[in-house]
C-alpha cells in the first residue's frame, strides 16, 4: 500500500521534466558527531585494509605517506587562508 509520505517522497525525485533528479551537490551542515563517526569509520576501514595488505604497505610506505601528505595540502590550505 502506498502511503501518502511515500508520493510526497517520490514527487521530490523528479523535477519538472519528469526525470529523477539525485541533487548530490547540496549543501549539508554537517553535526560534529556526524563528523567524528565519519572520521572514526574512514579510521578503522584503513587499519582493516592495512592489516590485510600488511606487505604491500610496509613495502611501499613513502608512497603512502606521500599520498596522505597530498591529499591533506588543499584541507589544510583552506583551513588557514584568510
Amino acid at each position: 500500500m502506498i502511503t501518502q509520505e511515500d508520493r510526497k517522497l517520490e514527487a521530490k525525485c523528479y523535477n519538472d521534466t519528469g526525470v529523477i533528479s539525485m541533487n548530490l551537490l547540496r549543501t549539508k551542515i554537517w553535526n560534529w558527531r556526524d563528523i567524528a563517526l565519519l572520521k572514526w569509520s574512514a579510521l578503522l576501514a584503513g587499519m582493516v585494509v592495512g592489516a590485510y595488505f600488511h606487505e604491500y604497505v610496509t613495502k611501499n610506505a613513502w608512497v603512502i605517506v606521500v599520498c596522505v601528505l597530498l591529499f591533506a595540502l588543499r584541507p589544510a590550505a583552506a583551513y588557514f587562508k584568510d
